[in-house]
């Protein structure tokens, strides 16, 4: 009932994953994307833990406080029941709880951005990657947004641009402050 009209991004994660844990801050930086957008209320971060102990997701929790909603999954049967074969697994639902995909792009892939734009709008997701492939290759040959054919990935790209561009500084404050 809650999630109802609402496109919901699924993280299945565990504390034993260190890319699963890697991905947290990103998530937040995704989010801030989104809300550039106002799209942020058309989508709900659903983190699932599983393989832990309840006392290691709650540490885990407080620690990288990730964005969205964390729930804790002591039943392994997830993996078959969903068909997970190794974490982190992003899964995406329509808003009318329909499977999108599975393996889906992590918070850390710029295709990110594009696909969940794309099923908020109610875009099909192959025909979404596909335009996002296309426009991709336009940019890398011309080096700008106006060589941009599709309407609607222009639009998206252009308004995106600013929070994209943040996003770039904030990664690599990050990378320099890892390497320090």
């Amino acid at each position: 009932g809650d999630f109802r009209g609402k496109i919901l991004y699924i993280d299945v994660w565990s504390t034993n994953c260190p890319p699963c844990l890697a991905q947290f801050p990103y998530r937040e930086q995704l989010l801030n994307r989104l809300k550039s957008l106002h799209l942020d209320t058309s989508i709900v971060f659903i983190n699932i833990n599983i393989e832990d102990s309840k006392k290691n997701w709650k540490k885990a929790i407080k620690k990288y406080q990730p964005v969205g909603i964390n729930l804790h999954c002591s039943d392994t049967s997830l993996y078959n029941n969903w068909n997970i074969h190794a974490l982190p697994c992003h899964i995406l639902l329509s808003k009318t709880g329909y499977l999108l995909g599975q393996q889906i792009a992590g918070p850390d892939d710029g295709m990110i951005d594009w696909i969940l734009y794309s099923s908020i709008k109610g875009n099909n997701l192959i025909d979404a990657i596909w335009r996002s492939f296309n426009q991709g290759k336009l940019m890398e040959k011309y080096k700008t947004s106006k060589a941009l054919t599709d309407e609607e990935y222009a639009k998206w790209f252009n308004d995106l641009l600013p929070a994209l561009l943040e996003n770039d500084r904030w990664r690599k404050n990050r990378n320099s402050r890892k390497i320090k």
